[in-house]
């Protein structure tokens, strides 16, 4: 038996609907970058990336670096990409709940204070702050994500997972060489973040959310992506490594080391701007569930 009917077969049972529907779009590389299309109904929106190549990491004199951005390095995404033009949303995660049936886990780390607590009545749903269906889905493990990425390929037929790091930073910068895809400085007209100094959130300019905002508060980068700094930070599929000594080249994910710990990219509502520099990384345990922590997803072929 083919190994992808195996998989949706596999797929079908732990999440109980039946196999792939009809696909709402064809392939991506017969799209041109900026298109955008949905998959179904309730799937989120993606945008079509071009291929291209660019320096990952940080140069040595930007304002914020730390070691773990470099060595800077090529790499080169060599087929265009679709990126969920927003972070998945709590809405979006609650109708993939409600199709399959999936359960996360009780419990999750939030802010009371200033003081991070694990509280084992937390989860998505109670965050420790208020959200519409509209922002960001936060207390979530990566095992969270990519189950309701690979719902998303069982019911489209497409491959769907989350992004490379190396993937999220080539899409998070949008071809721009700067700190941020807006520029050299942080602001908090173009993304919401916290205070100065970490961690703590703050409401300032356009950012007037202490929490997390909804989706397309504002602007997009270059790519139409939004909220890739600040909001919620986002999973990738890598392993945490303490530099890019040896890192792929080619856009691929990085899965060597145990995969203990993995990547999450571009800051949140309590981050301090440096955090949510293009190059910026940061290594959580995969398990655990941060009231900062959501994802996104990418769509390939």
């Amino acid at each position: 038996m083919p190994l992808r009917v195996i998989a949706i077969l596999v797929a079908t049972a732990v999440f109980g609907i039946a196999g792939p529907s009809v696909a709402g779009s064809g392939p991506i590389e017969a799209m041109s970058p900026g298109a955008t299309f949905r998959d179904c109904d309730h799937c989120p929106e993606m945008v079509v990336i071009p291929a291209g190549s660019f320096a990952m990491g940080s140069p040595e004199d930007e304002p914020g670096r730390t070691g773990d951005e470099g060595p800077q390095h090529r790499v080169t995404i060599a087929r265009n990409l679709a990126v969920s033009k927003y972070a998945a949303t709590r809405g979006e995660f609650a109708r993939f709940v409600q199709e399959s049936g999936y359960r996360a886990g009780p419990g999750c780390l939030i802010q009371r204070q200033g003081v991070w607590i694990d509280d084992r009545k937390a989860d998505w749903r109670h965050p420790g702050f208020g959200q519409t269906e509209s922002d960001p889905v936060v207390c979530m493990s990566i095992d969270d994500a990519i189950a309701y990425a690979r719902w998303l390929s069982l019911k489209t037929g497409h491959d769907y997972s989350l992004l490379s790091e190396a993937e999220w930073e080539y899409a998070a910068r949008g071809r721009s060489l700067t700190a941020y895809p807006w520029g050299a400085e942080a602001s908090h007209d173009r993304a919401n973040w916290g205070a100065d100094k970490c961690c703590s959130p703050a409401a300032d300019g356009k950012d007037r959310w202490l929490h997390t905002s909804p989706a397309g508060s504002f602007p997009p980068n270059a790519f139409g992506l939004y909220d890739m700094h600040g909001n919620a930070w986002e999973w990738t599929q890598d392993c945490w490594h303490r530099n890019y000594d040896g890192a792929p080249s080619d856009g691929s994910a990085w899965l060597t080391g145990g995969c203990i710990d993995r990547v999450l990219r571009g800051g949140s509502w309590n981050c301090s701007p440096s955090t949510m520099r293009s190059a910026a990384r940061e290594v959580h345990d995969a398990s655990g569930r941060y009231s900062v922590v959501g994802f996104r997803v990418a769509r390939r072929g």
